[in-house]
């Protein structure tokens, strides 16, 4: 590898860490003002046009639609996100679900709990988010992207310090994780959000989340065959 695309991976490493852990705040819990107000900051639109593949419809136009005018960024509009947030974790609403795995992974509940035992095995080895004694907590679409972002920063680590195999197993597993995991029950959850009586938007977040996700397993492709 040389300088220039070690400089270059470094940065889609954070990058990718940096849209992964925007999305993970955003579906753990009830957004916040500080959040809210991420939406609007420059930078996170030039991160997101860095990682959308050339002649693909870019992801900061998803963002662009979860945006508001200033004028109506105020308490009143912070309430009714958070109350529309208590409604979709409580699927509140007609075809209404919250983002979970193990309700939309079609496999036998034998093969469901396999998979999701080595998803919460994955976790422990990478020190992120993991509750052992539920297999349906660690289907929380938020702990699936904290996995993710950590893999990000310790593959930037490892590529920091030198140390390419490292990185390399790390962007094996992240593939593995992302294209044979969260890719088979995402945009099926994401599916039935659009013709859900979700607000409008937590349905853009959605949108936001998939094409993300579609875009990073290119883009693992790409950063293989370089580390």
């Amino acid at each position: 590898m040389t300088p220039e695309e070690r400089e270059a991976v470094i940065l889609i490493f954070a990058s990718r860490k940096k849209v992964y852990k925007l999305l993970h705040d955003f579906w753990i819990n009830e957004p916040g003002e500080k959040q809210l107000e991420e939406l609007y900051d420059p930078s996170l639109k030039v991160t997101l046009e860095l990682l959308s593949p050339d002649e693909m419809v870019p992801l900061s136009s998803y963002l662009e639609k979860m945006q508001v005018n200033y004028e109506e960024f105020n308490e009143e509009y912070l309430k009714n996100i958070q109350a529309q947030y208590h409604q979709m974790m409580q699927a509140v609403g007609v075809h209404l679900s919250a983002p979970f795995a193990v309700k939309y992974l079609d496999l036998p509940q034998d093969e469901l709990r396999e998979e999701m035992l080595m998803v919460g095995a994955t976790y422990e080895r990478y020190g992120a988010l993991h509750n052992d004694s539920s297999i349906e907590a660690d289907s929380y679409l938020a702990v699936e992207l904290s996995f993710m972002g950590r893999a990000c920063g310790l593959a930037q680590q490892a590529i920091e310090l030198g140390i390419d195999r490292r990185a390399q197993q790390l962007l094996e597993e992240q593939e593995w994780f992302l294209n044979d995991h969260l890719l088979q029950w995402v945009p099926k959850w994401e599916a039935e959000m659009q013709q859900s009586e979700a607000a409008d938007f937590f349905r853009h977040l959605a949108a936001l989340t998939v094409q993300f996700l579609r875009y990073d397993s290119m883009a693992m492709e790409d950063l293989l065959e370089i580390v």
